[in-house]
C-alpha cells in the first residue's frame, strides 16, 4: 500500500526517520521474504538499480560501483514520463540498514530517496521515503510529482520482491486493438446540409456536444479529474440531444492528461463509466497546454479518415481539491489503475524543458520564463516599464470582462487595469512585471466533455443539424525547444506557421474569423500570438478570448483549450456564418496547436497538419556558459517570495557575436537597479557572478549566432 504524507512521516515499519523534510514527501513500503543483508546488498549497489527501480533508464557513463558516503553520481530516469537526469549525492550510508540519497533533478527540482530495511517475522521490511521541492514543484505540480514517485516506488518494491521469490512482476501490456488492424469503414452517400444546401462527405468531423463543469466543492468524494470529466461528458451528451446512448456508442475515447492526478489510462476509466467499449483509448502527453487541442484535432482527423465514427474527449483538473488535501495532510483516496495499463496511443511530445544553464539561472517555472519574454516584447516595442504595464493590464482587464459574463469562469469578476496593476494581498508580485492577477490560476476544479462524430454518425444518432459545428482544420508546430536558444524571445515562427496552415486550409484569412481564443496563460503569450497572426489587441468587436483566459476563466492544467472549444460551440451555433479560431501552447511558448471551427460546412476535407514540415526557423542562438565580457541586456525579470520581497534577478544578454548569456543575480543592489533604473538594452560587463551596467545608450538588436 502506498501512503502519502504532507509532513515528514515517521517510519513505523523500520523505526528509521527520514533525514530531511520535503514540501512534498512520498513513502512506500513492502515486506520481502529475504534477509536484510541480502536485500540491502541490492539496494546499496547502484549498478543493480536497473533490476528493480522502475524509473531507472540508464547511466550517462559507466554505472557507479560500490558506494560510500559522500559519493556523487548521475542517473538517467523517467520522471513523470519524461526523460531526465538526477545528480545524486550519498548523504547517509549505514551498514545493512540505510542508504540516503539527495539529488538535483530537472528544472531545479530537489529530490530525496531514502531507503531503510529492518528484520521482520517473514524476512525484511523495506521502506522508501523521500520527497520533492524547488523549481517547478513549488506549486500545484509538487503534489502530483510526489504521488507519481510514490506510485513508482511501490511498483519498484514489487519488482524488488520478485528478485528474491523468482517471480517476474507483471509486464506492461496493451490488449487494445492496434489502429492499423482496425476495419476501414465503407463510405456512404453524401449528406445534405439543409441550411446551406451543401452536400458534405459523410466522414466530415462535427462537434455535436460540449459540456463544462466548474466544481467549487473540495470534497474529494467523486471529485477526482476523471469523475469530473465524466460529468462534463454527460452534459455534452445532453447538449447534443442524443443523450447517454451517444456516449456508449463511442469507438474512440480520449483523455487530456491531468496535472493534479495522474492516470495510466484516464480514457479507459471514462469509457467504463459511460458504458463505452472503444476500439482505442488515446491520451495527450503528460505536460503541455497544447495537449487538449492536439487531441481534438487528432480525433477529428481519425473521423475524417473513416477510422472513427464517435469520439469522446474528456479533460479535467481537481487542483483545488488536491491543494486542500495536501494542506490538511489528507489522503485523497482516488483510484488508480493496475500496472501495465496504457492507452493505445499518446498524442504529443514531452522532453525536458530546460537546459542546465537555464536551471542554474533559476529559469525553471513558466511564470519566470513568460515574465522574461514579456520584457523582450517591451524592448521590441520600445516602451517604458510603466507604459508596458498599462498595455498588459488593459489587455487583461478586457479578458476579465469576458470572464465576468462566462457562467463557467472560476473568477467571474471584471477587474480594471488599475486593479490589476496595484499590489495587494491578493495581487502580490510574482515575477516582474507580473503580479498574481496577470498569471494563470491553476488551483481550480474544472472539466470539459466534447463529443465529435462523423456527419454520418451524427445523422444516424438523430442529432439536429443546428447542433453541428464543423472542424475545418487543425495544425501543430514547435518553436526552438529551449527558450535561451531562440533567435528572438519576442516572436514565434511556430504560431505563425500553425495559424497560417489552418487558415489556408479552411480557405479564409484571419479577417474572416469572428470568434477567437488565444491561449492566455500570461500576457506575453497573447501578445506574441496576436502579432504572429495579425490580430489587434484591442478590437472591441473581436476580443481575443471567449472564456476570459487562464487567470479569470481558470487554468486547468493541460485542459484549458478544451474549455475554449466548449465555449466556441454555442457561439458558432448562434452565429452560423462565422468562423472560430483557437490556439494552444505548451511549456514556454514551445509547442503549439491551432484549430478552425464553424457551423458552415468546410470547403475541403479536414486535415490535422504538421506545420513543422517546411517551417523555416531562424538559426538557434549559441548559449555561452561561463562567458564573461561585454554584452547588451536583452531581457530581465525579478522573482519574488510569498512575502512580496524580491528574491533574485534573471537576466539574458547578447554578446557582440550574437550569442546569448544568462545569469541569476541575488545582489540586492543589482536587483534594485533592475527594478528602478530599467537597464533594458543597456551595455553590460558580464561577470561570473552577475553583471555591471557600463553605459546609458540603449541598443537591443543583435544578430543571431550562426
Amino acid at each position: 500500500m502506498v501512503r502519502l504524507w504532507r509532513r515528514r512521516p515517521a517510519a513505523p515499519e523500520t523505526g528509521i526517520d527520514p533525514p530531511r523534510r520535503f514540501a512534498y514527501p512520498y513513502a512506500a513500503s513492502a515486506e520481502i521474504p529475504a534477509s536484510p543483508q541480502r536485500v540491502f546488498a541490492v539496494l546499496a549497489e547502484p549498478g543493480r538499480m536497473a533490476d528493480w527501480l522502475t524509473m531507472h533508464t540508464g547511466w550517462p557513463g559507466e554505472p557507479p560501483g560500490t558506494i560510500t558516503e559522500g559519493d556523487r553520481f548521475t542517473q538517467r530516469v523517467k520522471l513523470m514520463g519524461m526523460p531526465a537526469e538526477v545528480r545524486w549525492t550519498v548523504t547517509g550510508l549505514t551498514d545493512a540498514r540505510t542508504v540516503w540519497l539527495d539529488g538535483t533533478g530537472p528544472m531545479g527540482i530537489l529530490v530525496g530517496l531514502y531507503l531503510s530495511v529492518v528484520t521482520s517475522p517473514n524476512g525484511t521490511i523495506v521502506r522508501i521515503d523521500g520527497g520533492v521541492e524547488g523549481g517547478t514543484t513549488d506549486g500545484p505540480l509538487g503534489g502530483m510529482v510526489a504521488r507519481n514517485l510514490a506510485d513508482a516506488m511501490q511498483k519498484s518494491l514489487t519488482r524488488l520482491a520478485a528478485l528474491f521469490i523468482g517471480k517476474e512482476p507483471p509486464a506492461e501490456k496493451n490488449e487494445k486493438k492496434p489502429r492499423a488492424e482496425r476495419t476501414q469503414r465503407v463510405k456512404t452517400a453524401p449528406i445534405l446540409h439543409e441550411r446551406t444546401g451543401t452536400e458534405i462527405d459523410p466522414w466530415t468531423p462535427v462537434l455535436v456536444g460540449a459540456g463544462q463543469v466548474s466544481e467549487r466543492s473540495t470534497d474529494p468524494n467523486g471529485g477526482d479529474p476523471v469523475s469530473l470529466a465524466v460529468r462534463a461528458l454527460r452534459l455534452a451528451a445532453d447538449d447534443s440531444g442524443a443523450g447517454a446512448k451517444l456516449l456508449a456508442a463511442a469507438d474512440s475515447v480520449g483523455y487530456v492528461a491531468s496535472v493534479s492526478w495522474q492516470y495510466l489510462d484516464g480514457a479507459a476509466l471514462i469509457a467504463s463509466a459511460v458504458g463505452a467499449e472503444p476500439a482505442e483509448t488515446v491520451q495527450s502527453s503528460i505536460f503541455g497546454g497544447d495537449g487538449s487541442l492536439r487531441l481534438i484535432n487528432d480525433m477529428a482527423a481519425e473521423i475524417a479518415a473513416g477510422r472513427v465514427a464517435v469520439a469522446l474527449v474528456g479533460g479535467a483538473e481537481a487542483a483545488a481539491t488536491a491543494a486542500v488535501a495536501e494542506r490538511a495532510a489528507r489522503d485523497l483516496g482516488w483510484s488508480g489503475q493496475s500496472e501495465g495499463t496504457v492507452p493505445a496511443r499518446t498524442v504529443g511530445v514531452d522532453t525536458a524543458p530546460n537546459t542546465d544553464a537555464e536551471v542554474a539561472a533559476g529559469l525553471v517555472a513558466p511564470v519566470y520564463a513568460y515574465a522574461l519574454i514579456e520584457s523582450a516584447i517591451r524592448g521590441k516595442l520600445g516602451l517604458t516599464a510603466a507604459e508596458h504595464l498599462s498595455r498588459i493590464t488593459e489587455l487583461w482587464s478586457r479578458f476579465s470582462a469576458v470572464a465576468a459574463a462566462n457562467p463557467h469562469a472560476w473568477q467571474p469578476e471584471h477587474r480594471t487595469a488599475a486593479d490589476l496593476a496595484t499590489p495587494t494581498a491578493g495581487n502580490r508580485p510574482i515575477a516582474a512585471p507580473y503580479p498574481k492577477l496577470l498569471t494563470a490560476n491553476l488551483q481550480v476544479n474544472q472539466a470539459t466533455g466534447l463529443i465529435l462524430c462523423s456527419a454520418e454518425a451524427a445523422q444516424r444518432a438523430g442529432i439536429d443539424q443546428d447542433r453541428w459545428v464543423f472542424a475545418h482544420a487543425g495544425a501543430h508546430a514547435g518553436d526552438e525547444w529551449f527558450v535561451t536558444e531562440r533567435a528572438d524571445l519576442a516572436s514565434s515562427p511556430a504560431i505563425r506557421a500553425a495559424g497560417t496552415a489552418v487558415l489556408d486550409h479552411a480557405g479564409i484569412t484571419v479577417d474572416d474569423v469572428r470568434h477567437i481564443d488565444l491561449y492566455a496563460c500570461f500576457p506575453s503569450a497573447v501578445q506574441i500570438a496576436a502579432a504572429e497572426l495579425g490580430l489587434p489587441l484591442d478590437d472591441p468587436q473581436r476580443p481575443l478570448t471567449v472564456t476570459g483566459g487562464l487567470t479569470f476563466a481558470g487554468g486547468p492544467g493541460n485542459n484549458y483549450t478544451s474549455h475554449a472549444i466548449a465555449s466556441l460551440v454555442p457561439l458558432l451555433r448562434s452565429d452560423p456564418e462565422a468562423y472560430g479560431l483557437a490556439t494552444a501552447l505548451g511549456w514556454y511558448l514551445t509547442k503549439h496547436a491551432a484549430g478552425v471551427f464553424s457551423a458552415r460546412p468546410p470547403r475541403r476535407t479536414y486535415l490535422d497538419i504538421d506545420a513543422d514540415l517546411g517551417l523555416s526557423r531562424p538559426a538557434a542562438r549559441k548559449v555561452r556558459t561561463g562567458w564573461t565580457g561585454t554584452a547588451v541586456l536583452e531581457a530581465w525579470t525579478v522573482t519574488y517570495g510569498r512575502d512580496g520581497e524580491p528574491e533574485a534577478g534573471i537576466v539574458t544578454a547578447l554578446t557582440d557575436d550574437g550569442d546569448r548569456v544568462i545569469r541569476r543575480v541575488t545582489d540586492p543592489a543589482l536587483i534594485d537597479r533592475l527594478l528602478t533604473e530599467d537597464p533594458l538594452g543597456l551595455p553590460l560587463s558580464v561577470t561570473a557572478g552577475g553583471f555591471a551596467i557600463t553605459g546609458t545608450t540603449r541598443t537591443l538588436n543583435r544578430p543571431s549566432s550562426s
